[in-house]
């Protein structure tokens, strides 16, 4: 009798289902108003559907690979839900939930799907690090805003160091190359200006003794952090920097009696490799402070290391240095010559006026390639 039963109950559900679908397979296709009138005025016809929805729900959950949820607008149907001009909900309204469960032992789709379609569908790694990017600027923003006003005294002033040495080197430069024509004014008030920079400097920051790192000794300073660091071997690379141009204004202002022009690049040459040596020893002791200082570098282990791993790259660089100071004096030194006097008539016959720069010739040098130079 029980199995009587069920076979009663699978019919009729059967027939509940063929009924749906003749009666929904009645109504056109292309009238949506028709059937959603229909289905809110025929509650027997709401509750086939369901019935058909919850007959096929295996089938769709086989097929699909995964679990999933069919909402439908069965119940709850008012005046007004519909606009039968688009066939679009109009306000909410109440759904019925059918719920596709996956037979047991049925593959999931993405268990499926090769690895390699899983990562390009995550897309690729630049478009990653960009996303991230576009999250991570506005904090580093604000951290990099938050450093600036911390230390916007410091800043400030080694922008207008900097500003002052390229105004200044470009005017040197200019006065090189004018030779005799050169404007003994305005290098006697580079010298002054350059000086009195450095003098401003000492003077303002006169408590932290920074003119002690031009003799190789420690600042006033209890505790050498990071950016204490910079700021010490900043300004004294500045100090060092206007010292060397101040000495290159005085070669420029040296007469051709005592000094040739021919001869001073390799004074300028000169000036330039000792002024870099002597940037590259000053901040050793500062460095030296920073990095032995145990209590703020991770132990005493740690501060041995880096210590002697800095004198070792240091000592390298310096020993190179010192190999560029010995050839440029060596070049001071040494006279060299790239041939000899031209005689009257050598000069005669190339016209007394130089081929290069059309003028009369000022002390001729024939040389080996037969073309004269003029000094």
């Amino acid at each position: 009798m029980a199995e009587s039963r069920s076979r009663r109950g699978s019919a009729s559900n059967n027939n509940g289902a063929t009924t749906a679908r003749g009666r929904l397979g009645a109504l056109s296709p292309n009238v949506l108003s028709q059937a959603v009138d229909t289905l809110r005025t025929d509650p027997s016809l709401r509750n086939e559907v369901a019935s058909l929805l919850r007959e096929i729900a295996p089938q769709i959950s086989q097929r699909a690979g995964q679990s999933g949820t069919v909402r439908a607008p069965l119940a709850g149907f008012t005046d007004g839900d519909i606009d039968h001009r688009t066939g679009d909900a109009a306000t909410p309204y109440e759904e019925e939930t059918v719920t596709l469960d996956m037979p047991e032992g049925t593959p999931r789709r993405d268990a499926e799907e090769p690895q390699e379609q899983q990562e390009e569908a995550a897309g690729p790694p630049i478009r990653r690090w960009l996303g991230w990017m576009e999250k991570s600027v506005p904090f580093v923003a604000l951290l990099l805003v938050k450093i600036l006003y911390a230390h916007r005294l410091g800043i400030c002033i080694l922008l207008g160091l900097f500003g002052t040495f390229i105004h200044t080197n470009a005017t040197i430069k200019s006065q090189v190359a004018l030779k005799e024509r050169r404007s003994v004014k305005m290098l006697l008030w580079l010298v002054l200006f350059l000086t009195a920079n450095i003098v401003l400097i000492y003077y303002v920051f006169e408590e932290e003794k920074l003119q002690n790192s031009l003799i190789l000794m420690q600042p006033n300073f209890d505790w050498v952090d990071f950016w204490t660091l910079l700021w010490v071997v900043g300004m004294t690379d500045f100090v060092i920097k206007f010292m060397s141009m101040a000495v290159k204004c005085l070669i420029v202002l040296l007469p051709r009696g005592i000094m040739h022009f021919k001869r001073r690049g390799k004074y300028y040459m000169f000036v330039e490799h000792l002024a870099q040596s002597y940037r590259s020893l000053t901040p050793m002791p500062v460095w030296y402070k920073f990095l032995s200082d145990s209590d703020h570098s991770g132990g005493p282990v740690l501060a041995f290391l880096l210590t002697a791993s800095y004198f070792v790259l240091k000592t390298l660089g310096l020993w190179n240095k010192a190999k560029q100071v010995r050839q440029a004096w060596l070049k001071v030194v040494r006279d060299t010559n790239y041939g000899q006097p031209a005689s009257q008539d050598q000069v005669v016959a190339a016209g007394n006026v130089c081929a290069i720069c059309q003028e009369d010739f000022k002390g001729p040098i024939s040389l080996q390639c037969k073309v004269r130079a003029t000094s």
